[in-house]
């Protein structure tokens, strides 16, 4: 009976050293798949942070691309808009200098033209001036009486040009009048010169629109004369 109480005493001893160290093996397993929990908890907490931070700097550097190309289409659009007006500008200057030297030309055409017209028109009036000037002359006229003859051929040339040119007559009418007024013409200058001396005008006119040509512009007095030879 003694030896067997201490072996019992000796084995309850082991059993409570056994659950001793099953309870602390325990407790350290617990303990260290505890702390193996929390690590691969914060491992994963870690981890999600990261993949969050890795897509919002992608969706920045995203964004940040995006702006760029259109920063650079907004800068090709207005580099092209630039060119485009630089091209527009420099065609409307081109036009312009054209239409100038085009609108200097005609200008210095019609003006030579102008120039030349009023030139011949100029010259014809002296050469006209100067035959009627010696007609009057040679019929022995006054400077006075050559000036009243002048004026009274004057009026009845231009009414003569408004009978030439009126469509609504026909040409004997046309005849008729140019008659009736060379006979009203004649009329006034008999009244300042008298008959002979108109008779004598009329002789010396002929004589020099035979010798240098007819005066253009009086040439409806010849016209009318010659209806009169034909009648």
């Amino acid at each position: 009976m003694a030896w067997i109480l201490p072996r019992s005493i000796k084995i309850i001893t082991m059993k409570r050293i056994f659950l001793t160290c099953l309870v602390a093996l325990s407790i350290l397993g617990v303990d260290a798949q505890t702390k193996k929990g929390h690590k691969k908890t914060k491992h994963s907490h870690v981890s999600k942070e990261s993949i969050a931070k890795a897509e919002f700097e992608k969706k920045q550097a995203e964004r940040q691309q995006n702006i760029e190309e259109q920063r650079l289409e907004l800068l090709s659009a207005d580099s092209t808009r630039r060119e485009n007006d630089r091209v527009a500008d420099e065609n409307f200057q081109k036009t312009q200098v054209m239409w100038k030297d085009s609108m200097a030309k005609m200008m210095d055409s019609t003006y030579s033209a102008k120039f030349k017209s009023m030139s011949s028109e100029r010259e014809m009036w002296a050469k006209n001036e100067r035959s009627r000037n010696e007609i009057n002359k040679a019929a022995k006229l006054s400077d006075n009486q050559g000036r009243q003859v002048k004026n009274i051929n004057h009026t009845y040339t231009e009414k003569a040009k408004l009978v030439k040119a009126n469509m609504t007559m026909t040409d004997e009418q046309k005849k008729q009048e140019l008659i009736t007024l060379n006979t009203e013409r004649m009329a006034r200058i008999k009244a300042i010169l008298g008959s002979a001396k108109a008779k004598k005008l009329m002789k010396e006119r002929k004589e020099y629109n035979l010798k240098n040509g007819v005066d253009m512009e009086e040439g409806w007095i010849d016209e009318v004369e010659g209806y009169a030879k034909n009648s």
